[in-house]
């Protein structure tokens, strides 16, 4: 949109899939896109970067531990970060990636959302829960029966560090570091 009229990229224009997931753009103003997997259609999925004059792709070839590109974020160190469906989330350094799985301490290999809270913590909305990355070590904290269990869909760091969680079927939890606390229809959440 420039102010008076769409302009639609797909592949055709170089783009890794038209199913467009997650989008971030970088400190040197590239926008990067986070496609799905579009094996029936003939598609490849990936991640695309364009900087302004053409699409650069970046899939399993180059490192990226699938194809199917959920979400993506940079954090404030320059680091961009990758969500990936079921194979976890890879974090790229403009050279190589680093890919990083259940295995290594994430909650869920189906990576949703990404966040990063005041500290630098990096935060992860997995099927199984919600992992945070202190740039040593994974922790997932434990949400209790009462956030509900499994899937957590989306998740947001606000200004005061607190971390706001979205799951299927559980409601919206906020979590300040040390305390849970959810929020269903009961508490008046649509």
């Amino acid at each position: 949109w420039d102010g008076e009229r769409f302009t639609t990229y797909t592949v055709e224009d170089g783009l890794a899939d038209n199913t467009v997931e997650g989008i971030c753009q970088d400190q040197q103003g590239n926008l990067w896109f986070a496609t799905g997997y579009g094996g029936s259609r003939g598609l490849a999925g990936g991640l695309s970067r364009y900087d302004g004059e053409r699409f650069t792709t970046f899939t399993i070839a180059d490192g990226l531990p699938s194809n199917w590109v959920t979400s993506v974020l940079e954090s404030r160190s320059g680091a961009l970060w990758i969500g990936t469906l079921g194979r976890g989330v890879s974090r790229y350094d403009g050279k190589s990636f680093a890919n990083f799985s259940e295995r290594d301490g994430l909650a869920g290999d189906r990576v949703w959302a990404i966040a990063e809270d005041p500290r630098g913590n990096m935060w992860f909305a997995t099927g199984r829960g919600v992992s945070r990355y202190d740039g040593v070590r994974w922790t997932s904290p434990d949400r209790g029966e009462e956030a509900g269990s499994g899937e957590v869909y989306t998740l947001c760091a606000d200004r005061e560090g607190i971390l706001w969680l979205g799951s299927g079927g559980g409601g919206l939890s906020r979590y300040d570091g040390e305390h849970l606390e959810n929020f269903t229809a009961r508490e008046g959440l649509a």
